[in-house]
């Protein structure tokens, strides 16, 4: 008996969504008024987001450093969990993409087309299936930036907690209030 495609479940295989059309958020067109890409989303998996995220570090196939030019310091750099479905960011490039900023990350295959990032006041999460729009790598127009930027911004507001962000800095507990010392009372005479 066939099993109808992936998953061996049998039926009819699902079409695949349609791919998103990249000429836009590619082309030299789509450029601030700095000369850079308004947004930019590199990809992982559970493999690699923590490698990404510890050492703050987006990469790809060398062949794409011509492409990865465009991001400049500002460029709202995000990193996409394709499999949880998940988008770290925004974050801020430091420098301009080069190779093999750090030749050891991601062994064996290795990414050596890569952009080093830091951290910003929005360092947060969110849901890449809220989205309007199907998140893939590369460039981003800056309506898909506002509309990630806004998502992010809304849930760091309403989060009742503060997330631990895998590789970020952990937060420092507040101090302890220090009790007053007690006073003795005088010996009895």
């Amino acid at each position: 008996r066939g099993g109808g495609g992936r998953g061996g479940q049998g039926g009819p295989a699902q079409p695949k969504p349609p791919k998103a059309d990249r000429s836009a958020a590619d082309s030299n067109d789509n450029v601030n008024a700095y000369g850079h890409n308004p947004g930019y989303m590199f990809l992982c998996d559970k493999k690699t987001e923590g490698e990404c995220l510890e050492r703050n570090l987006g990469g790809l196939p060398k062949s794409n450093i011509h492409k990865m030019k465009l991001i400049g310091n500002s460029t709202k750099v995000f990193l996409h969990n394709f499999k949880s479905k998940t988008v770290f960011g925004a974050f801020r490039p430091v420098g301009v993409a080069k190779l093999n900023i750090v030749p050891e990350a991601w062994p064996p295959r290795g990414f050596p087309a890569q952009v080093q990032w830091e951290r910003t006041e929005c360092d947060t999460t969110a849901s890449s299936l809220a989205l309007s729009w199907r998140v893939t790598g590369g460039a981003m127009t800056q309506p898909q930036v506002d509309e990630l930027m806004a998502l992010m911004q809304q849930n760091a507001a309403t989060a009742a907690a503060p997330r631990v962000v895998p590789g970020a800095p952990a937060a420092r507990p507040a101090p302890k209030p220090r009790a007053p010392a007690a006073r003795q009372a005088p010996p009895p005479p």
